[in-house]
């Protein structure tokens, strides 16, 4: 069964530079979940009509759950590249994908 766990947190764009200020939030992993952190640019994207958005966002996260991780952040950025058509990026896109094994699980 697909679950799809969301947190809002603020802050300064992933490895952007020290000092800033931020905010935290725990979640417990289960063997085989997949963390994906991403910054604006992914749901703000636009194609000059609509913007990229949570539902897409989901949609996409969604096809990763059977592909090895390494594939997870390219196949991302290619539905958001498709998704503009053309239309410059508005943002960067910065993505990050993990797969949690467990404590004694091989690694990805």
């Amino acid at each position: 069964m697909l679950s799809i766990d969301t947190r809002d947190i603020a802050g300064p764009p992933l490895c952007a530079a020290g000092g800033y200020p931020f905010e935290s939030a725990g979640m417990q992993l289960q063997a085989g979940d997949l963390l994906c952190l991403f910054t604006d640019g992914v749901t703000e994207a636009t194609n000059g009509n609509d913007m990229f958005g949570s539902d897409r966002l989901r949609a996409a996260i969604a096809t990763c759950r059977t592909v090895p991780v390494q594939d997870c952040a390219p196949a991302l950025r290619n539905a958001v590249r498709r998704f503009e058509a053309g239309h410059p990026p508005a943002d960067d896109l910065t993505l990050l994908f993990l797969r949690w094994h467990g404590p004694t699980g091989a690694q990805d």
